[in-house]
């Protein structure tokens, strides 16, 4: 893959050394400013339908009781891999997750996906990084990239 820029709104140091281990994105780079190529790792966390009445209910509970009753929560988490050239979509995968929490009111993990969801986060990074570098725009562009800037003379450079 042609070096690249890289963004993420969670996980960043687990995701970019997953996909730094994967040989095709070995010229990944978090400090890589001016890159017309990115890639960008972003997240949601929506409750789902029926968990945002049962959340609501589970939160009245929890602090009349203060905090002796869990809150339940059932949310949708959804991790998305874009690449972005110049700004604009390139290609991206999306990977969604639904799960339900009890957890104590006192103890509410700021990033609010738990130590299950850090770890299926965690475990997107393969699946992705193999999709993105079988993806046909992803090849298209690096052809481009490879009959203007030949690599032999990119290295010769350095």
């Amino acid at each position: 893959m042609p070096p690249m820029r890289f963004l993420a709104s969670v996980a960043e140091e687990e995701i970019y050394t997953g996909l730094k281990s994967d040989p095709n994105f070995a010229a990944l780079d978090k400090e890589l400013v001016g890159s017309p190529l990115s890639l960008m790792v972003t997240h949601t966390l929506r409750p789902t339908a029926g968990g945002m009445a049962a959340g609501l209910l589970s939160a009245v509970l929890a602090g009349s009781t203060l905090g002796l009753i869990p809150m339940v929560s059932s949310e949708r988490l959804v991790i998305k891999y874009d690449v972005m050239l110049n700004g604009r979509p390139l290609t991206g995968y999306t990977f969604e997750r639904t799960a339900t929490r009890a957890q104590n009111l006192w103890a509410v993990d700021a990033g609010g996906l738990g130590k299950a969801g850090m770890e299926w986060v965690k475990s997107t990074v393969p699946d992705a990084a193999a999709k993105i570098a079988k993806d046909p725009a992803v090849l298209a562009l690096r052809q481009e990239m490879d009959f203007y800037f030949p690599p032999e003379t990119v290295a010769a450079r350095k």
